[in-house]
């Protein structure tokens, strides 16, 4: 026996070397939230709750020189196969504790991997393996890490066996997010509405080759319970994040056949989430060794308030509100909202008529004068128009010898007084009087903000929060046609602000800031009362029966 002992090779905790291989991220994919492209699809969660889903990979921070990261703690078992074959005698394999943050590898007691001089192949897994017969099977709902070394020599003088283990299964985190402090006890499921991959069978023959068929059946996953609570979001500044813990899916599951069902919680000053759920509407087919985040905003109607900060109605407080939020501030780009009344024309020359003209000059003296820099004659282009400021404020905006349009003036033939030339652009532009005539003051990051005439993108915006996207869109000769709008949803958020909404009471024409051609500028038309909404590329920039409704950044 002591003879036996001299001639095979030891392998023990000095010769073990465990590092996990970092999670991978594709390349994110490029996408526009602007223009045509409609955004995320809204789910409906009732009592006025809107959620918008995205799916992200997430990216995981390793040893750029090695590429690795430190594996996680907990219990591992070493495995020996000889011609495909697993071996089962006495130390043909090692089971053992990884702990100290993934330093130390102890081996259990007793449990030792003695072996003969020559070339194995080894497999290396964590406590997740349940062994049928000759086979190891794995389920969804746990992290495997699994690595080998395959046609490995041993002899007398190998120093160290290094495992890089990988992430079988695919990791999933569910962030929420919420413009409000009010998030309490919230937990959530995911299970499937059809069959997916839940267990995989590794067969001894393979080697120690994750090559094997899965198994499916409908998933029902523990519930993801929120352990960040209300700190501010990574990607949007004015909301709160809500983060849970990671759970872990087979490869293979299709994200688009998920839906999440809220097991409990509130949210909002009392909306009640228990029972609420969602289809996690992103087609992606979810990857081992891959990182998700699915990213739930929790969203009902968002008001921009008088000091920039975005929430509901109902815990406004002491706040002001000015706007309904478009798009959402992010770290990298601003918000958008739109005011919650038209500029008023104080203009007695235009006594009978709904707002100013576009351009008092094409009336006037000449119906083919280009405006602004650009112009969007196709107007698929036109829908992607977001430059509304830059129309109204920035004169290199502005085609030659314009200038800035906002406050530029100018006196018609026969008469004594000045006019403002771009009256939609002025009375736009300077909505911000009119809010203080209404007794707010702007404070915080609003002080020095500027509203504008809304561009043909930025209109779109307005649009997309509110349309049905199960409706039909009516097709029109010119423009957008019409879509159909949430309408109860769309009145009764203007209203409740103490607003009036575009359309309220007649067809509703509204100027965009966006010229089509150099005697027509477009415009933005709800209609049946905001049931019906699109964007007109058919208006005479001479037309004095459009309204003027702001916009801002924040």
């Amino acid at each position: 026996a002591g003879n036996d002992t001299v001639k095979k090779v030891e392998l023990g905790a000095m010769n073990i070397s465990l590092s996990a291989v970092p999670y991978k991220t594709e390349a994110p994919e490029t996408r526009s939230v602007w223009g045509d492209e409609k955004p995320v699809q809204r789910v409906d969660l009732g009592d006025g709750l809107m959620a918008e889903v995205t799916l992200e990979e997430d990216a995981e921070a390793a040893n750029t020189r090695v590429n690795i990261v430190p594996i996680p703690d907990g219990d591992y078992t070493i495995w020996t196969y000889k011609d495909n074959q697993r071996l089962r005698g006495p130390h043909t394999s090692l089971s053992g504790k990884v702990s100290n943050n993934g330093t130390v590898f102890t081996p259990n007691p007793g449990s030792r991997l003695l072996l003969d001089p020559g070339t194995y192949t080894f497999v290396c897994h964590n406590n997740t393996a349940t062994e049928v017969g000759d086979n190891f099977e794995f389920t969804y709902g746990r992290d495997v890490l699994w690595g080998s070394r395959e046609n490995f020599t041993i002899s007398e003088t190998t120093d160290r066996i290094d495992f890089q283990m990988g992430h079988i299964m695919a990791r999933v985190k569910l962030n929420l997010a919420a413009y409000t402090s009010n998030v309490t006890g919230v937990s959530a499921k995911i299970l499937t509405y059809t069959n997916q991959p839940y267990k995989v069978t590794v067969a001894t023959s393979s080697g120690g080759y994750f090559t094997t068929a899965s198994s499916a059946d409908k998933l029902n996953t523990p519930d993801f319970t929120a352990t960040t609570i209300g700190v501010t979001d990574t990607k949007y500044p004015l909301a709160k994040a809500y983060a849970c813990d990671y759970q872990y899916f087979m490869a293979g599951t299709q994200t688009n056949q998920l839906f999440l069902k809220f097991s409990a919680g509130s949210s909002y000053s009392g909306i009640d989430l228990s029972g609420k759920q969602m289809g996690l509407r992103v087609n992606k087919t979810l990857q081992s060794y891959h990182s998700y985040t699915f990213r739930v905003k929790l969203k009902p109607i968002l008001y921009l308030f008088h000091d920039g900060t975005n929430g509901v109605l109902a815990e406004k407080g002491e706040r002001q509100p000015i706007g309904i939020v478009l798009t959402e501030k992010t770290n990298t780009t601003d918000g958008l909202a739109i005011a919650l009344k038209d500029a008023v024309a104080d203009m007695p020359q235009y006594t009978g008529s709904f707002g100013p003209r576009w351009d008092e000059w094409s009336d006037h003296l000449d119906p083919n004068f280009q405006s602004n820099s650009q112009m969007f004659p196709n107007f698929s282009d036109a829908v992607k128009d977001m430059n509304g400021y830059k129309w109204t404020w920035d004169a290199a905006y502005s085609a030659s010898g314009v200038g800035q349009k906002v406050d530029k003036k100018f006196t018609r033939t026969g008469e004594t007084f000045e006019r403002y030339r771009y009256g939609a652009f002025h009375y736009a532009g300077h909505f911000d009087e009119e809010i203080t005539a209404q007794g707010i003051t702007v404070t915080g990051p609003m002080v020095g903000r500027k509203w504008h005439l809304g561009s043909v993108g930025e209109w779109m915006q307005l649009i997309w929060l509110f349309y049905s996207p199960d409706a039909i869109q009516e097709d029109w000769s010119h423009g957008t046609g019409g879509y159909s709008m949430n309408g109860p949803l769309y009145r009764k958020s203007f209203t409740d602000a103490g607003g009036k909404y575009p359309g309220e009471g007649h067809m509703g024409y509204h100027w965009t800031s966006t010229e089509i051609n150099p005697n027509t500028a477009a415009h933005a038309t709800p209609y049946l009362n905001g049931d019906m909404f699109g964007i007109e590329d058919s208006g005479p920039k001479s037309y004095s029966e459009a309204k003027t409704r702001p916009f801002i950044h924040f």
